[in-house]
């Protein structure tokens, strides 16, 4: 039987807090694993949150919290010399939450001591009551992220070496001035694009495999503009069979663009589904090598 220690720690607002105390502690056979647990409650005097978060290795989820809560965090890491960092710090109307990994006071770190927590577990939670400016970094894990029924006013993804999804699937709660994704040598698939609201979107992916789907309502799309620049990659983009795609594509040698029949080419290249100019979603892209396919639904 492991022995287990449990606190749970929540924080009054208008304060700043690093917590660094695990929750709970066991250890299973020859596998010690932390448990953190950090709580924000609900306060009527924020009226947005600068979030940023700087995270690795294992399995992260991140969604909606409950109800009463700005923020709640679940974290499990199989690694002794390590723990996550929670800091909220609220000035005002105004809140600032930051969460990270780092390493325990006088602790050395190596490569084999990393392989052992690939099977962490984070699980973090978001407010859907108030603007969110997030800025989120991910490598070395395989992510869940679901701002589904959210207000993400601007939203700033950095992946590396991992393989995520990216999901909204209903309509954003305000519109989004900026959404921009960075993806390296990933695995990446984001649904519900249109349902992000964002005015433009932008998105550079490295090696890898991507899936970019706007949805299937076309009115979310009116008058938008998406821009996407790959390397040696294969890219999938689903567009709303509705919608007045405009498609701006340079020749390559490297690049096989894949285009529905519908698609043919004006007299400036660009591919079009519909003659018309008005409300047209613009895509450009720029491929090195590889192969981009469009696809309507």
């Amino acid at each position: 039987m492991p022995h287990l220690r449990t606190h749970t720690v929540r924080l009054i607002t208008g304060l700043t807090l690093f917590i660094g105390l695990p929750a709970v502690e066991g250890i299973v056979g020859d596998t010690e694993t932390d448990q953190y647990v950090f709580e924000v409650p609900a306060d009527r005097g924020i009226e947005s949150i600068d979030v940023t978060m700087d995270l690795s290795m294992g399995n992260i989820l991140i969604g909606r919290a409950e109800r009463d809560f700005l923020f709640q965090a679940e974290v499990a890491l199989e690694n002794e010399k390590l723990k996550p960092t929670f800091e909220f710090d609220a000035d005002g109307s105004e809140a600032e939450l930051d969460v990270g990994l780092t390493t325990k006071k006088n602790e050395n770190v190596g490569i084999t001591s990393l392989s052992s927590i690939k099977s962490s577990e984070w699980l973090l939670y978001l407010t859907d009551s108030v603007p969110l400016d997030i800025d989120l970094a991910i490598s070395a894990a395989k992510a869940e992220v679901d701002l589904t029924g959210l207000k993400v006013r601007q939203l700033d993804l950095e992946l590396g070496a991992s393989r995520s999804v990216l999901r909204f699937n209903r309509l954003n709660g305000i519109e989004m001035e900026m959404l921009d994704i960075e993806a390296g040598a990933s695995e990446f698939q984001a649904y519900g694009l249109g349902n992000t609201r964002a005015k433009v979107i932008s998105f550079e992916g490295g090696i890898g495999k991507f899936l970019l789907d706007f949805g299937t309502d076309a009115r979310l799309l009116r008058d938008r503009q998406v821009h996407i620049e790959t390397g040696v990659a294969s890219t999938t983009i689903f567009v709303p069979k509705a919608a007045n795609v405009v498609l701006n594509a340079p020749d390559s040698w490297g690049m096989s663009l894949d285009m529905p029949r519908a698609f043919k080419k004006d007299d400036a290249g660009n591919w079009r589904n519909r003659s018309s100019e008005a409300n047209a979603f613009q895509i450009f892209i720029t491929s090195s090598i590889g192969k981009v396919q469009v696809v309507e639904k």
